[in-house]
């Protein structure tokens, strides 16, 4: 009951860091957390937390690295892989080697192969916590995206590095050679086992759904226990767990495109689900180190008094930089060099020209972009989480020598870097010149937000989705070309229904002349006319009255599947075999009215009415095959992943309406404008 009293009070904490950041965001999200978790432990209700090290590192480090692998942008791992690489395992090693003796060197009493543990401890970065203190400013270049992939890897190199050292902490045995190449083969048996699991694992949900067997539930859970289950085998051979659930991460990121062709509501959850549990798992990491700070603090055994542990915490922390600088300033060229498609780079140039015009990272010197680095270099989630790993007793049952010192440590090297960040970071980054009284009109706004979006969704075209990614592009461009013309983005109701009416009226003259014709029954006519009075009864109604009308045929599909059985599905076939003609009849005679009915509403375009034409017009495009010379199957294919980019893009302009909030870039009030944009957008794509 205490642990569960614990962990609500944990969650609580998070929630409320949440809240005061984001109603005071100048702040960094990860210091509201700290301090809310030293809060609560310093209540007077007696709360405790012990966690097993292994089943902390399977709970909370394999899903958090198996996320970030998931979600890193392959195209820009592999136009960055050099800088990533020399950052996240060449770094690694120098820094692990050089802090360790260092450390050992400023702490005679610590075990060498503890301060090597320590050494591994703090070298891992945090790009959440870097993308937290950096909101508002604008790093020069690729500098975030190669924050971002030496992240996730000096993760695993860090982690694993850690484990050899505590190993040999644990056995009492420590040696460089042995260290090196034990080092060697856990890291790369980690990544070969799990390359072959993630494959497997994708390969199998592709083989459930082509085989019709895909349920959401089932396929969300089987995402779920991949990282546990891929790590846990991994340690079972004795090879990087972590390094597995990195490599099984990447797979399934580079997999992710085919498993895009599944529907779009599964693609909904499975998004949010991930989103859910990293921003619970992070929040955790971060309230649980100010839950513990407190105790650590009092439970420090070392001939060390704590003033002098917090300056050899300072001590370290500037070797880090030092390191770190040394390091990105003689590779700097490796860094910056411009590794774009040139073709890409002027599509791109000419995208986003406000962009690149105000553009003064040439202007950046190898030492500022040193400097900007090594203070981007912020310890977080992964730092702590390896720290709390460490046992509580050695083998001999004998408790684990200075484990307070290096959480101590450990967490004051956390504190150091993230202040270091925050009160640095602006003063060496400028902020996006923007008056104080001068806010982002609407409009201005939009533009940003389209144009940001576009970008972000040509990083996310391949040879197997470009058509689906190209379509949701020429849609947001044609919205800018609105934009541009002094065309509002909200649709007009009236124009809308005057429009679907006009329509309507052409479909049943052409469905009339196909009677006469002898081309379709009488009853398929009749059908039909019941079916045109439907759609005008529903298009005439308000907007939340179309939302209820939603909501209750989605209330209705999940009731049918609950009652559906065999019997159901033998007597619906029956009634499709009995009216297989009349279906037929009616599908070519809404082929046939759809086209005329394009065809009247094109003439009735004008600048004024554009988008609404546009939006009725891509209402009867469902009725036809808008994708050329595709078959009926893949046209349907493609525009479930349409549909999905659509969703895609929409939860991306959300993410930048919330970036210029917080940049003060644009009032509350515009902020709304173009959120309710976004709601009446989704809303015409379900009734579509």
């Amino acid at each position: 009951m205490s642990f569960l009293i614990t962990m609500i009070g944990l969650l609580v904490s998070t929630i409320l860091a949440t809240i005061m950041n984001a109603k005071w965001p100048r702040i960094p999200l990860p210091i509201y957390q700290i301090s809310a978790g030293a809060v609560l432990s310093l209540l007077p209700f007696h709360l405790s937390l012990d966690f097993h090290s292994e089943l902390f590192m399977i709970c909370v480090i394999a899903p958090l690295l198996f996320t970030e692998g998931k979600n890193t942008s392959r195209k820009e791992m592999l136009e960055l892989r050099k800088p990533i690489l020399l950052l996240a395992f060449g770094l690694v090693f120098v820094t692990v080697f050089a802090g360790g003796f260092f450390i050992h060197w400023l702490i005679p009493d610590m075990p060498m192969a503890i301060a090597f543990a320590l050494a591994a401890t703090i070298t891992p970065t945090d790009a959440v916590a870097v993308q937290s203190i950096t909101k508002g400013l604008k790093l020069p270049g690729n500098m975030l995206p190669i924050l971002e992939g030496e992240s996730l890897f000096n993760d695993a190199a860090g982690i694993v590095a850690f484990k050899v050292a505590l190993a040999a902490a644990l056995t009492g045995a420590f040696s460089i050679k042995d260290a090196s190449l034990n080092f060697i083969f856990v890291a790369i048996g980690g990544i070969f086992i799990g390359l072959l699991l993630g494959y497997l694992i994708v390969k199998l949900r592709l083989f459930l759904r082509v085989q019709g067997l895909e349920e959401i539930p089932m396929s969300i859970v089987m995402e779920v226990i991949t990282p546990f289950a891929i790590y846990m085998v991994a340690e079972e051979f004795h090879v990087s767990g972590i390094l597995a659930v990195v490599a099984a991460g990447v797979i399934h990121g580079i997999e992710r495109d085919r498993l895009q062709n599944t529907t779009t509501k599964l693609q909904i959850v499975s998004t949010n689900i991930w989103s859910v549990l990293g921003y619970l798992l992070n929040g955790l990491v971060f309230t649980l180190l100010g839950f513990m700070l407190p105790s650590v603090y009092r439970e420090i055994e070392s001939n060390l008094n704590r003033g002098s542990l917090f300056g050899i915490s300072v001590l370290i922390v500037l070797l880090l930089l030092v390191i770190r600088f040394i390091w990105v300033y003689f590779l700097h060229d490796t860094f910056t060099k411009n590794r774009v498609n040139p073709l890409e780079q002027f599509i791109m140039s000419r995208i986003h020209r406000d962009e690149i015009k105000v553009s003064d990272d040439k202007n950046l010197t190898r030492t500022l972009y040193a400097i900007l680095t090594s203070v981007c270099g912020i310890h977080g989630t992964i730092t702590l989480a390896t720290a709390l790993s460490i046992p509580y007793f050695m083998p001999d049952d004998t408790l684990f020598p200075m484990r307070n010192t290096v959480l101590f440590i450990a967490a004051c090297v956390i504190l150091l870097s993230v202040l270091l960040a925050t009160f640095l970071l602006p003063i060496l980054v400028k902020a996006p010149a923007e008056s104080e009284d001068e806010r982002l009109s609407t409009d201005e706004a939009y533009k940003i937000v389209l144009n940001k979006t576009i970008h972000q969704l040509s990083k996310e075209a391949n040879s197997d989705n470009q058509k689906a990614v190209y379509q949701v592009m020429d849609d947001l461009n044609e919205q800018l070309i609105d934009l541009e013309r002094g065309i509002t983005n909200r649709p007009d109701n009236k124009t809308i229904q005057d429009l679907v009416k006009l329509g309507a009226n052409a479909e049943l003259e052409v469905v009339s002349g196909l009677v006469e014709k002898g081309s379709i029954s009488e009853t398929t006519h009749e059908l039909y006319k019941v079916y045109i009075s439907r759609t005008l009864n529903y298009v005439q109604k308000s907007f939340l009255q179309r939302v209820w009308i939603s909501l209750q045929a989605i209330l209705f599909k999940k009731k049918l599947n609950v009652k559906w059985d065999k019997k159901w599905e033998a007597k619906l076939e029956n009634s499709l075999d009995k009216n297989a003609d009349l279906i037929k009849e009616f599908r070519q005679a809404q082929k046939e009215a759809s086209k005329a009915a394009i065809s009247l509403i094109k003439q009735q375009i004008e600048p004024e009415n554009r988008h609404e034409v546009m939006l009725v017009i891509q209402r009867y495009n469902r009725y036809l095959n808008p994708f050329g010379t595709l078959s009926e199957k893949e046209a349907t294919n493609l525009q479930e992943m349409v549909s999905h980019f659509q969703l895609n893009a929409m939860q991306i302009e959300r993410d930048i309406i919330q970036q210029l909030v917080e940049e003060d870039r644009i009032s509350s009030k515009t902020a709304t404008a173009l959120r309710q944009n976004l709601v009446y957008d989704e809303m015409i794509m379900i009734q579509n």
